[in-house]
């Protein structure tokens, strides 16, 4: 039932956008062979019309596949008009869909009616598979192929399972949850459920396979000095990869498209993507037998596939630094909320501890990523702090400091040869925070002390690290600061701000809360940064003790 979902919002979008929902018919122009995208149009409005017959014999999950493959197609609209009304009995129709099958799935195996006390934490996808398996007491079969196709379609080495929490979720709901997130599909019948892609089950379905190794004509490229002979390669190369698997694959026409630069979508039996997968397999291999018209094709695809191979590491190394990163930015606010209150965030310390395992992590760290690791280090290390009891906070702290490491010395470095860059301010606080010794305390607050050499931009900087670094409170001086409301903005100077305020007492608290309201209000915050903030008169972390 995966996918319908967003086929429901495509087929509105592109209906509204064919017509205006209701603007004039184009007039007909002389007669011409069809164009490309006519004919696109025309397989689409095919499509459409299969569905719906099928949907009225009762046959859903073929009315589904064509749905989704009509979704994939993602047909331009310009020029193409649905009626007022059927944009909304089609997407009835889909919606129908999605309720007929659990019901009928339901029916033949009443089990997945039972209620699961399950979270999945962290696991690759086989494992989050068995997991619900054993909890539900169910056959569930994860189809050969399905992993690796659901790690592509992510963008990664291995698709994992970082947080699912399916307490009080029927066995249904799981396998939805579950598909959802992976982009795959579930079946259910008397014997138990089969879970995979949908290339891999029985039936029509449409796929899109990622050839961009195969395609891409670096070889050509790198002999070609200008944009126009490099585009034209590319262009005739791309031609002659569709034409020639479109052959050996004896597909029709209408059944196989480009649907995004080195994406090739395919409509077929399950025999078809099966032959597809071993013919891009063979495309790959230098040593792979093949004959007819593929061995003009074969003679450049594997030069191809290795030579851009560098390229396709770099995507994935890429991509997980992306996960990483949104790891950190969305997480470490909360872990450290959480602590405040004296509990801990399960989700979040999950997230990031998949996120700080990943092979990727040190170079994110001692990249791009440096100030959002050393924000995230603190997070986890105060938290450790705060609940000492618990097993796997200290653990998680304990394998992100050597990651950090490098960093705690660079940053201080780095502010000290450009007082003047905030970037480099923020890093050298979170380094001196993270690191409880007293000589990197003492040479952060060396750094932070104005002279006639180091003048800050913002009188905030030296103030703040005087009230979070330093032995004595420093009350009237963030009181005062407190006043400069434009200088507290961004969720980093806001949780610091309040930090140092609640450490240096009562007056300089009551002089933050005083301002708070219009300091946090007039600009966007993440809620778990709100809610901290507002956790800290009884917060439980130590820093502010």
């Amino acid at each position: 039932m995966n996918g319908l979902r967003s086929c429901l919002v495509f087929l509105a979008f592109s209906a509204a956008l064919r017509a205006g929902e209701g603007g004039v018919e184009a007039q007909p122009g002389p007669a011409a062979p069809p164009s490309p995208f006519e004919r696109l149009q025309q397989r689409a409005d095919q499509l459409g019309k299969e569905a719906v017959e099928l949907y009225k014999k009762g046959e859903l999950l073929d009315a589904r596949a064509r749905l989704q493959f009509l979704c994939l197609l993602r047909p331009c609209p310009v020029g193409m008009r649905l009626r007022m009304g059927e944009t909304g009995r089609m997407l009835q129709g889909v919606d129908n869909i999605v309720v007929a099958l659990q019901k009928q799935w339901i029916k033949e195996l009443p089990a997945l009616e039972r209620r699961l006390d399950l979270v999945i934490r962290n696991r690759p996808l086989p494992e989050a598979v068995g997991e619900i398996a054993r909890a539900s007491g169910l056959r569930i079969e994860l189809l050969a192929g399905s992993a690796e196709d659901a790690a592509q379609l992510a963008g990664m080495r291995e698709r994992r399972i970082v947080w699912l929490d399916l307490r009080n979720a029927t066995v249904a709901q799981a396998l939805e949850w579950l598909t959802g997130i992976t982009r795959l599909d579930w079946r259910a019948g008397k014997d138990g459920v089969t879970v995979g892609s949908q290339r891999l089950l029985p039936g029509e379905s449409a796929w899109v396979y990622e050839v961009s190794r195969l395609v891409h004509p670096s070889e050509q490229i790198a002999a070609l000095p200008d944009a126009a002979g490099r585009s034209k390669a590319i262009g005739e190369a791309v031609t002659a990869f569709r034409d020639a698997v479109r052959k050996a694959l004896a597909l029709k026409e209408e059944d196989i498209h480009w649907h995004a630069p080195g994406q090739l979508l395919i409509w077929g039996p399950r025999t078809a993507h099966d032959a597809a997968g071993k013919l891009f397999a063979a495309l790959a291999d230098p040593n792979a037998q093949v004959a007819g018209d593929l061995t003009e094709l074969h003679r450049l695809t594997p030069t191809r596939f290795t030579s851009n191979q560098e390229g396709a590491g770099k995507y994935l190394d890429q991509r997980a630094q992306e996960r990483i990163a949104e790891a950190f930015r969305v997480f470490s606010w909360r872990l450290l909320s959480a602590a405040a209150a004296g509990k801990v965030d399960l989700e979040a310390l999950t997230e990031l501890q998949a996120a700080w395992a990943e092979p990727q992590a040190e170079a994110f760290v001692n990249g791009v990523g440096a100030c959002l690791a050393l924000r995230s280090a603190f997070a986890v290390h105060e938290a450790a702090r705060a609940l000492p009891k618990d097993e796997e906070l200290p653990l998680l702290a304990r394998a992100v400091t050597p990651l950090v490491g490098k960093q705690v010395t660079a940053a201080l470095e780095d502010f000290e040869a450009r007082p003047g860059d905030q970037l480099a301010c923020l890093r050298a606080l979170y380094a001196a925070l993270l690191v409880d010794r007293p000589d990197v305390r003492a040479r952060a607050l060396a750094a932070f002390t104005p002279s006639e050499k180091r003048v800050f931009p913002n009188a905030l900087w030296p103030d703040l690290a005087a009230s979070l670094l330093g032995k004595e409170p420093q009350a009237a001086r963030i009181s005062s600061v407190l006043q400069q409301r434009p200088a507290i903005a961004g969720e980093d100077w806001v949780v610091l701000a309040a930090l140092a305020a609640r450490r240096s007492g009562n007056e300089a608290w009551d002089a933050w809360r005083g301002n708070a309201r219009e300091l946090i209000g007039s600009q966007w915050l993440p809620g778990s940064v709100v809610v901290l903030v507002n956790q800290l008169g009884r917060s439980a972390l130590p820093i502010v003790k």
